[in-house]
């Protein structure tokens, strides 16, 4: 299966998504540090990366730039409802930045296997 990188500050859905992932049998990193997210990207090859948009001093979309394009291709813009936008321009601002995608918090199974499904085959 595939190897994902999940960076999120909140640790309840971040734990949450982590046994969604695990359960269908993906091989999960995680962490709620941008230099240590920093740290796995330069050492793993990663198929595909949550990232919270709300990531202490690495402001999501910023962050979008410092990674390799074929990781920034296949990551998912994680926020809260409310945080920053409506998932609809969240998904669009994702998408110009170079990201597959937008998901809100909190996290339901059904919703991470199909676009993780929908995400590894294109």
């Amino acid at each position: 299966m595939a190897k994902i990188l999940i960076m999120d500050t909140d640790i309840t859905q971040s734990t949450i998504l982590r046994s969604f992932l695990e359960i269908d049998g993906h091989s999960v990193f995680s962490t709620n540090n941008g230099r240590k997210g920093l740290d796995i990207i330069d050492s793993e090859v990663l198929d595909l990366l949550f990232l919270d948009i709300n990531l202490p001093g690495h402001e999501g979309f910023k962050f979008l730039e410092r990674i390799p394009d074929d990781l920034r291709n296949n990551t998912i813009i994680t926020s809260h409802q409310a945080s920053i936008a409506p998932i609809g321009f969240l998904k669009q601002l994702a998408r110009c930045n170079g990201a597959f995608g937008a998901l809100n918090k909190p996290f339901e199974k059904k919703s991470i296997a199909k676009l993780v499904n929908r995400l590894l085959r294109h």
